[in-house]
């Protein structure tokens, strides 16, 4: 039976997570990592997709459906944006330290 290309994912731990996922439902699946050193292009960053998960044929359909299923790809328009450092505490803590000190010298 012939494989057939279920996806194009950009790392191979990518793909032996997803092909556990199909193992785990009783389809067999195959990971083909096709970057090495001769693939100059991996080097300067420019070229993603180099692994492959394969699945039979026969079990394609219902793989892809489950895939699309199960995974939920993340909504990046409604993450929440990370919170910035409040640079204004680094001087009140200066100035607090200032302070203290001051008092020390008074007392």
């Amino acid at each position: 039976m012939e494989k057939k290309v279920l996806r194009v994912l950009s790392h191979p731990f990518e793909g032996e997570m997803l092909k556990d996922m199909l193992k785990n439902i009783g389809i067999d699946a195959w990971v083909s990592d096709q970057s090495g050193p001769h693939k100059v292009e991996n080097y300067l960053g420019q070229k993603a997709g180099d692994t492959l998960l394969l699945v039979l044929e026969k079990d394609y359909d219902e793989a892809k459906a489950y895939l699309e299923a199960e995974i939920i790809e993340p909504d990046y328009q409604e993450a929440v944006p990370m919170m910035k450092f409040p640079y204004w505490i680094i001087p009140a803590i200066a100035l607090i330290l200032i302070f203290f000190a001051l008092l020390q010298m008074g007392a």
